[in-house]
């Protein structure tokens, strides 16, 4: 099972939001836990719904490397322009 209990928590507050720089219609979430567990959503727009496409532990360095390159970004610090863009349909 691993994870994927932690998956609820993670979509309701993740710590890091951020985009995959070549999936188009994605979404990833990051909550620091025990291990950093990363969430990746996408968005089906033929059939209107969101799923979650994988869940796995990302390690503290891609997470600082992640920051660093602007990929993800703390929730706590995001402007509402970049919110807007990240989820923009």
């Amino acid at each position: 099972m691993g994870n994927l209990p932690l998956v609820p928590d993670v979509i309701a507050a993740p710590d890091y939001i951020g985009k995959h720089p070549s999936e188009q219609n994605s979404i990833e979430l990051v909550k620091e836990v025990e291990k950093n567990v990363m969430v990746c959503v996408k968005l089906d727009r033929s059939n209107h719904y969101l799923f979650v496409a994988s869940v796995f532990e990302i390690s503290d360095g891609k997470l600082r490397n992640r920051i660093h390159s602007g990929r993800l970004k703390s929730i706590d610090n995001l402007q509402n322009a970049w919110l807007n863009e990240v989820v923009k349909a």
